[in-house]
């Protein structure tokens, strides 16, 4: 076997909740470490002096793993590299107000390719309920901290786009959305607002 031979693995694919990449596990993985970062590899095989197999390299961070290491090892290395690029684009998608539709978008998806070819964007549907899923999972530490009586604790728990009329009923109906959500309506002191009349009146509507 030649030192620049390509070697195929077994079969392997790489999930992280509903986001998906493929491993070099699944195509012949280039042994060169230089060679394989000019291809789409996740995975690149290292040979000594003997055309032996010595290394198996991460081709994102090049950490080096040897041989003995499971693929289940090599499946969550890869992994935490990309669930960091999950998360700031769920950031990215909700803190820009943008449609679920964005992921779609070619110029969008060119964007990602060019920064890493590897990776694939999930969905619509899957994007939403990836959101979903962090927020809820925000909201459950923020429960949890508002169960601490003994310190002020100071949360933003939403920020509601009102549409229509900005009058007090309305008003009143988007506050009571998130204090039903977050279950704390029971824990109401008081709110603070401006002096405008509907802000006003939606005060006294909560107050009945």
């Amino acid at each position: 076997m030649s030192k620049k031979q390509k070697t195929t693995m077994s079969e392997s694919s790489i999930q992280h909740e509903n986001f998906q990449t493929k491993s070099s596990f699944e195509t012949d993985s280039i042994i060169d470490v230089t060679e394989s970062e000019q291809t789409n590899e996740l995975i690149s095989i290292k040979y000594d002096t003997n055309n032996e197999l010595k290394l198996l390299i991460c081709t994102i961070c090049h950490l080096k793993y040897k041989l003995t290491n499971t693929p289940e090892t090599l499946a969550k290395h890869l992994h935490s590299r990309y669930s960091n690029l999950v998360d700031q684009i769920l950031d990215f998608v909700v803190c820009c107000q943008l449609s679920f539709s964005i992921v779609d978008n070619f110029y969008f998806i060119t964007m990602l390719n060019t920064f890493d070819a590897r990776y694939q964007i999930s969905c619509q549907k899957t994007i939403r309920t990836q959101i979903l899923n962090k927020y809820n999972n925000i909201c459950k530490i923020i429960l949890k901290e508002l169960e601490n009586e003994e310190q002020a604790q100071h949360f933003l728990l939403d920020l509601l786009l009102l549409t229509g009329q900005h009058m007090a009923v309305n008003i009143k109906q988007a506050i009571m959305q998130v204090l039903d959500q977050t279950k704390i309506t029971k824990k109401l002191l008081g709110i603070t607002t401006d002096n405008a009349q509907s802000m006003i009146a939606a005060g006294q509507e909560l107050k009945q």
